[in-house]
């Protein structure tokens, strides 16, 4: 079964000067963490809306591999950029019609 979760980053890292060595740390652990879990093949793909963090539409995607949405909420809510409050994140059910 299949979950999407998009992430959002919150209003304050909309604003570059609001970024500092802590919030960049924690963007480093979310990307590490994501690549872990897809290289462990629970992560199926990842990508984000090609805009400047201010841009309105900015978002991100994680579609994740797993049999329930507890373990799809589980993984969202340990993502490090959703944990530390730097993204809001929201899972679905997501089914793939086609894929290349």
């Amino acid at each position: 079964m299949s979950f999407i979760y998009v992430l959002n980053l919150k209003p304050h890292y909309k604003i570059a000067a609001n970024w500092d060595e802590n919030s960049n740390h924690t963007i480093e652990s979310h990307f590490l963490y994501l690549k872990s879990l897809n290289e462990r093949g629970i992560v199926r793909f990842v990508g984000r809306t090609d805009y400047a963090p201010d841009h309105p539409d900015l978002f991100g995607i994680c579609v994740l591999n797993v049999d329930d949405f507890k373990k799809a909420s589980e993984i969202m809510e340990q993502d490090p950029a959703v944990k530390l409050g730097i993204m809001e994140a929201k899972i679905h059910p997501f089914k793939t019609i086609f894929s290349n």
